[in-house]
């Protein structure tokens, strides 16, 4: 059987009651009582869990069993917080971080833990270099080939993916377009020296054989009809110079970068830069952008974006997808790879 002195579990009960955040605040106010101030001083010399296990073993007289053992590790707790301030920053960083765990990333808080801000800004240096060194790359391309896929959603839906042969020559800008599969026979010129700015272009079939060639305006509504981009802001060349300068003008360290290396992506061995936004800002476009650069190359091959989800653990809606296919750089492309009269074309 426990043995206790009786006055002793008394001022010791009563100094529970009084407890604040660690701090014990005996009610008796005889401060000249030595056996009072002896207790106390026994007390205060305790370690944590001998004070705690004081506590179970007298809830355990109570036939207070049950809830002892909680508030046991409770007043545990309190002690040690007591005695060592310094270590309560670090749980309640680990407390926030695996409560928000399961939380979708547009619901957190905006300010990240230091730990993730630095992190993030170590992957953001590296994203800003893997554009930059992509913008290094295209200046030395003077033309290229490939298979342009795209998918795009205007209006709400989500269009069939379009696959489109694709000349291009960065300076001057010319772009040749050969629709495969929807629109399939329509082709495309854009030279705008040549043809004062204006896209050149006849449609498949019957159509083709009744509208002829048509000279449209790059932003009117029969070339936009079914894009969200111009014709003028195509290619490799536009789409890199308008990430680079957003990305070093905009991004920052509370905007997740993720990098990922060794992604496949055509049979060819990519870098993924992933950027994400919480909410929605002027400065961006989407709340996910995914990049993906040949390793060969040093070029992005892939550019998806997603907006921001509707609901709350929704998943965010596809917006734009494009991938540049059986990428050929500097095949010496000439001048007749963008005139209508070249005789591999059907223009009439």
């Amino acid at each position: 059987m426990i043995s206790f002195d009786r006055r002793e579990f008394a001022s010791f009960w009563r100094s529970i009651l009084n407890e604040h955040d660690g701090q014990f605040v005996p009610l008796s106010t005889d401060l000249g009582n030595r056996r009072n101030g002896a207790i106390m001083m026994r007390h205060a010399q305790k370690s944590a869990t001998e004070r705690a296990s004081d506590r179970r073993r007298i809830l355990k007289l109570l036939a207070l069993a049950p809830i002892s053992r909680g508030l046991g590790a409770s007043y545990a707790n309190a002690d040690e917080r007591a005695a060592n301030p310094e270590a309560v920053t670090d749980t309640k960083v680990a407390a926030i971080e695996a409560s928000t765990a399961s939380i979708p990333r547009t619901d957190r808080p905006q300010a990240l833990p230091a730990e993730e801000l630095k992190s993030a800004s170590s992957s953001l240096e590296e994203a800003l270099e893997i554009i930059s060194e992509a913008n290094r790359s295209i200046a030395q391309v003077q033309d290229y080939v490939c298979e342009f896929v795209k998918q795009e959603r205007i209006g709400g839906s989500l269009l069939k993916p379009q696959v489109i042969r694709m000349k291009a020559r960065t300076k001057p800008q010319c772009i040749y377009f050969s629709f495969q599969t929807v629109h399939q026979g329509r082709e495309a010129i854009y030279h705008p020296t040549r043809f004062a700015e204006k896209i050149v272009a006849h449609e498949g079939g019957w159509k083709g054989y009744v509208a002829g060639t048509m000279h449209l305006d790059p932003k009117g509504r029969m070339a936009m009809s079914d894009n969200r981009h111009p014709v003028t802001q195509a290619g490799l060349d536009k789409m890199i110079a308008r990430i680079h300068d957003n990305w070093h003008q905009h991004l920052q360290p509370q905007h997740v970068v993720k990098i990922e290396r060794g992604v496949v992506i055509d049979n060819r061995s990519t870098t993924l830069v992933q950027t994400r936004h919480g909410r929605k800002e002027d400065e961006f476009e989407y709340h996910i952008v995914q990049l993906y650069f040949d390793d060969e190359h040093r070029l992005p091959v892939r550019f998806v974006g997603y907006d921001w989800p509707h609901r709350i653990n929704e998943a965010p809606p596809l917006v734009e997808d494009y991938r540049f296919r059986n990428l050929r750089l500097n095949v010496g492309l000439s001048e007749q790879d963008f005139d209508p009269k070249n005789p591999a074309y059907k223009f009439e």
